[in-house]
């Protein structure tokens, strides 16, 4: 395809999966360049692909060999936007330190098998999205348009999430999923990096949170609950995670305005809501429509203390095989649906 005067490149590319070679040379107009290499057997990105200088769009995913990319590749495609890539065997992940010099890069759909794989020199701020899946298992949804997912599954010697992947702008997440990571104990450690004050809270856009089968994790997070924000998240699912001692300080529950549904399956915590201080408080989840508690045989009542909660939106809830359950918690709880202040009774 040598002096074609092309200006872009056919769609039907895509399906040449033994191409060996592709010559474009000679062809000026060519500006706005996509190429895909989906599920071919490449074992590297070679450096013939640090020519395409104009490449904007590059994917190459499914490619159960590919371990690496060669190093001077991605610092040369100065007008890339999106970069799709997998690596499926374990091999030398330096190249993604490119990224940094790539000024155009909005978009980053990374997979990796380990999370030692991520380098920390890899600076995601100036992403404005990014799809990250660690583990090659197929996660239970990812939304790749939906700015700043991660999908960490079945990890090795994952410890906390946050901190290591992304601290600098970990309250731009939009969804995280957790699930069979056998070594995480929470998602945000205590430590603040530089012993800097924090201006931004931890989690404050995230929508989504699925946490499954996380044998390990005893908190959500170790750092100060003035760090802690969940004033975006609409859905919360936790399902047998077994060491988990609590969920939501009323310092931070106090911030649900926008959760919608809720629920927790196999644990052993006794509350979703506690206050060691046992002082008096009242609030609204005023977005809160479904509740769903299934299986948590210490589970004692949805508030520890003497807290007065409304739930204008609450229309289902689902209580099974909670047998230490015998009040939904003590001062007045209401519902619009049962605007009584005993809600228990709508659960029987």
């Amino acid at each position: 395809m040598e002096n074609c005067n092309l200006s872009s490149l056919p769609s039907s590319l895509k399906f040449l999966t033994k191409l060996c070679m592709l010559n474009l040379g000679g062809n000026k107009s060519l500006v706005d360049i996509s190429i895909i290499l989906n599920d071919t057997g490449i074992k590297n990105v070679p450096e013939e692909i640090g020519k395409l200088a104009n490449l904007r769009f590059f994917e190459v995913k499914g490619c159960q060999n590919l371990s690496h990319i060669a190093p001077g590749v991605i610092s040369k495609l100065y007008w890339l936007e999106e970069l799709h890539i997998g690596f499926y065997v374990k091999g030398s992940t330096s190249s993604l330190l490119e990224l940094n010099s790539l000024g155009r890069l909005t978009f980053l759909d990374l997979l990796v098998i380990d999370f030692t794989s991520i380098l920390e020199g890899v600076n995601f701020e100036k992403i404005k999205g990014f799809v990250i899946q660690i583990g090659t298992s197929e996660p239970s949804y990812l939304s790749p348009w939906v700015s700043q997912d991660i999908s960490p599954k079945s990890v090795a010697k994952l410890n906390s999430v946050i901190p290591k992947l992304y601290y600098g702008s970990s309250n731009e997440f939009r969804s995280i999923l957790l699930s069979e990571c056998n070594d995480v104990t929470c998602l945000v450690d205590k430590r603040i990096p530089g012993g800097k004050d924090m201006k931004d809270m931890f989690l404050s856009e995230l929508e989504h949170l699925d946490l499954s089968q996380l044998n390990r994790l005893n908190v959500i997070w170790k750092c100060q609950d003035k760090y802690i924000s969940f004033g975006s998240l609409t859905t919360l699912n936790i399902d047998n995670c077994p060491k988990l001692q609590k969920l939501f300080p009323v310092r931070v529950a106090k911030g649900l305005v926008n959760l919608e549904r809720l629920s927790i399956k196999y644990c052993v915590f006794k509350s979703v809501i506690v206050d060691e201080s046992e002082t008096e408080q009242a609030f609204e989840l005023g977005h809160l429509a479904e509740i769903s508690l299934y299986s948590l045989p210490h589970f004692e009542s949805f508030s520890s203390e003497n807290f007065n909660i409304k739930y204008p939106a609450l229309v289902k809830v689902s209580i099974s095989s909670c047998s230490r359950m015998s009040v939904w918690g003590n001062g007045v709880h209401v519902s619009m649906i049962h605007p009584s202040s005993n809600l228990w009774m709508m659960c029987q």
